[in-house]
């Protein structure tokens, strides 16, 4: 079954048409003292390359964007705007220590601004600091209480530390402020399925479909959802649908084997267990699930190849030691299957099915001598 994840929030893009206009009902920076004796050409200029910045990242121009927000921050250093453009194209880029720099320098030049807390959030979660990412978005939202793609963050940074029930109220909170907010929705089913909900998740799945039909994670996890419910058919459609948007999702087409599988469509569960693995070669759970479709197809050489390949790439993998242990003992090599529930055991010493395979086969085995 697929593993549900979060899908993280994008950086917001800070549009400010001038200088000294506002963003989301924020107030504008008032300039420091030392900027009113500067000429206000220089004013201008710094204003005329913050638009440009604005313009370029909008055109997807991140190193001609950083280029501008530079230049305007060089001829006016207190610019919290410019130093959160910055941050955001940076940030974009993968830069993400200049990022939180240029974030918490904005801050500093205004310490009540929910757009530089919020984008300081980001990059601190995607730094993986979700402790610092709550406090800033929590910040973010204190300072501007209309803030749906805050809370939506905050849920996320809590579901990431296992605090369903707060992730749950936040993204609630993002859809009471935001209705048509399908990301929102997305997140609330995400996180009331690790809560055990599945028939609200499904819901919540559903309503963020109806708001963004081209939404392949929502697809995905909808039929994963589904799947649990038992409802295999529910769970195909959907994982098509997902693939139909986003054909080149290994994970996608791994689950869809699995529904297939669940089905007894054995040869349609061989055909996506294999073009996961061909659209990620290191997938050793898609090698194991292949290896399992093909020992019931009969295919035990197969199935013995897939298994190894799966060890390969987990050395660590008791499931994959105990099938192989199955398909060694059926074709009648009991040591080397002996061997394989051994490990399997030593690696999860509470494995009820391996201990028995083990036992049933060293029994055999004895048997066979007498």
């Amino acid at each position: 079954m697929k593993s549900h994840s979060v899908v993280r929030t994008a950086f917001l893009t800070v549009i400010l048409l001038t200088a000294g206009s506002a963003a989301n009902g924020e107030a504008a920076s008032a300039p420091a003292p030392e900027a009113l004796a500067r000429p206000l050409l220089q004013q201008a200029d710094s204003a005329r390359h913050f638009d440009r910045g604005n313009t370029l990242h909008a055109n997807g121009d991140l190193d001609g964007a950083i280029a501008e927000f530079r230049s305007a921050i060089s001829q006016r250093p207190n610019y919290p705007e410019a130093h959160v453009g910055l941050g955001i194209a940076l940030a974009q880029k993968g830069e993400l220590d200049e990022a939180i720099a240029e974030f918490r320098t904005a801050i500093s030049q205004r310490p009540s601004f929910p757009l530089a807390h919020y984008n300081l959030g980001v990059a601190l979660d995607e730094k993986g600091n979700h402790e610092g990412a709550i406090a800033e978005y929590r910040t973010a939202i204190s300072q501007r209480r209309n803030y749906p793609d805050a809370h939506v963050s905050l849920g996320r940074a809590l579901d990431d530390k296992g605090d369903h029930d707060g992730a749950i109220a936040e993204f609630r909170t993002a859809i009471s402020q935001r209705q048509n907010y399908p990301l929102a929705h997305y997140n609330l089913g995400v996180a009331l399925y690790y809560k055990g909900h599945l028939d609200e998740a499904i819901g919540e799945y559903r309503t963020a479909i109806s708001q963004q039909p081209n939404y392949a994670e929502a697809h995905d996890n909808l039929g994963s959802a589904l799947n649990d419910k038992g409802d295999h058919d529910g769970a195909i459609s959907e994982y098509r649908t997902a693939i139909s948007q986003r054909p080149n999702h290994p994970q996608t087409h791994y689950n869809l084997g699995i529904a297939l599988d669940a089905k007894g469509d054995h040869d349609g569960a061989i055909a996506e267990f294999r073009t996961a693995i061909s659209q990620q070669q290191d997938f050793p759970g898609a090698h194991v699930d292949l290896g399992i479709a093909l020992r019931a197809k009969g295919d035990l050489d197969g199935a013995i190849a897939e298994f190894r390949t799966a060890i390969k790439q987990r050395l660590n993998f008791p499931q994959a030691h105990y099938d192989l242990g199955v398909v060694l003992a059926a074709k009648g090599q009991l040591d080397e299957a002996i061997a394989e529930f051994r490990t399997a055991i030593s690696q999860r010493p509470n494995y009820p099915a391996a201990q028995s395979a083990l036992d049933k086969t060293l029994a055999t085995k004895n048997k066979s001598r007498r």
